[in-house]
């Protein structure tokens, strides 16, 4: 696969800081006069879990992880610009499809599509009819994407300044936990400077870097599989058309480990790690075996059971689908997913073409030092921020 040709020379330094559901990431980097990007300082720091999780106490966990990448990468230098990235738990996120409508003909500008869209949001504040709200305290928007916008059916360019007396905007709203966003930026704050912050998610991110180089026309799926969530962002037609989660993820491994065997969760990640070393009790090994087999039947039950309501109004579903993780998966997992009881989401005679997005073909886009581990997360992330 090849990525993200002719990017522009921009001598400032960036910060990515990535927050997942099982980690923290953090890096700085800085474009070179040939168009790659130096990658200053890199960190990732796994965010502790309990085997009961509440929101306030994985927030706590996760902001310990937070502080720790920030010192890490603090040594090198203070950036230019910060870009900070949420995934799921952190944000709720909506499509919405708004429809303005005049009698006598107007602009169209990226100012009126900027208002638009915000009355909408303000519109569903009011109402309360947004599933962009929570129990764990007031909400604050992250952003708001119009995807796409046409008129009279055909896809419109804003910079051509057209005329017409009907718009439809295709757009995409996401907010998280207020309490959560402030803490965040008072501590990149503390930690980097006070350089412009600007928050995003992670669907929104990676989309908008992916369809550079895939047919977002025909469409795609993404999988993010993070340690407690799973995200799955529907592609098409150029724009985000659902975005889902459901909560499975790698730390149900370490979960189930730490049940059957009766130890805690720190035991049951070495014990997993023996494993894979091969330097195990064919005894362990075997229950160990058993697990894996039992929580990857667990996460494909999720995903069938994800495609089939996003399918509800999205049949057929695009046959291509990405993975992303940290680590690295197995193929017979990759090839589980490209198995026939996936194909009634597809069309007729299709199957799911399922790869994952390694970070080794991003690297020519890369300077990176010797030793310093590949975090697809962070490059991507890392990408979008510099085009920015």
């Amino acid at each position: 696969m090849s990525f993200w040709e002719n990017l522009e020379t921009k001598d400032e330094s960036i910060a990515v800081i990535s927050i997942g559901s099982s980690s923290v990431g953090g890096m700085l980097s800085k474009r070179e006069e040939n168009g790659t990007i130096k990658v200053i300082a890199a960190a990732r720091e796994p965010i502790n879990f309990l085997l009961d999780v509440s929101f306030d106490a994985f927030w706590r966990c996760a902001r310990q992880s937070l502080e720790k990448v920030l010192t890490k990468i603090n040594d090198a230098e203070k950036p230019d610009k910060i870009f900070c990235i949420f995934s799921s738990p952190w944000f709720v996120s909506q499509r919405r499809l708004i429809l303005k409508r005049e009698k006598d003909s107007f602009y169209i500008t990226k100012k009126l599509i900027e208002d638009i869209v915000d009355d909408e949001i303000k519109r569903l504040k009011e109402s309360k009819k947004t599933n962009i709200a929570s129990t764990q305290g007031e909400t604050a928007l992250i952003e708001r994407h119009a995807m796409k916008i046409t008129a009279n059916g055909n896809p419109i360019d804003i910079t051509e300044r057209k005329k017409t007396t009907e718009i439809k905007v295709h757009a995409y709203i996401s907010s998280g936990i207020k309490k959560t966003l402030n803490e965040t930026r008072e501590i990149i704050r503390e930690k980097l400077g006070w350089a412009k912050i600007s928050f995003h998610t992670l669907p929104i991110v990676t989309t908008t870097e992916l369809k550079k180089t895939i047919n977002a026309e025909k469409g795609f799926i993404l999988a993010d599989i993070g340690g407690e969530i799973t995200d799955i962002t529907l592609v098409e037609k150029n724009e985000i058309k659902e975005v889902a989660s459901f909560p499975k993820g790698k730390n149900h491994v370490i979960r189930k480990i730490s049940s059957r065997f009766k130890i805690s969760l720190d035991e049951a990640q070495s014990l997993l790690n023996i494993y894979k070393k091969e330097h195990i009790k064919e005894k362990d090994a075997f229950a160990i075996k058993t697990i894996l087999q039992e929580t990857k039947e667990d996460w494909l039950g999720f995903l069938y059971d994800t495609l089939e309501k996003i399918s509800e109004n999205n049949k057929p579903l695009p046959s291509n689908l990405l993975l992303m993780s940290l680590d690295k998966l197995e193929q017979d997992f990759i090839k589980d997913i490209q198995s026939s009881q996936f194909t009634k989401f597809t069309n007729p005679g299709e199957r799911f073409i399922a790869r994952q997005i390694m970070p080794k073909s991003l690297e020519h886009l890369f300077e990176i030092a010797q030793g310093t581990k590949r975090d697809v997360f962070l490059m991507i992330e890392t990408l979008f921020a510099a085009n920015q």
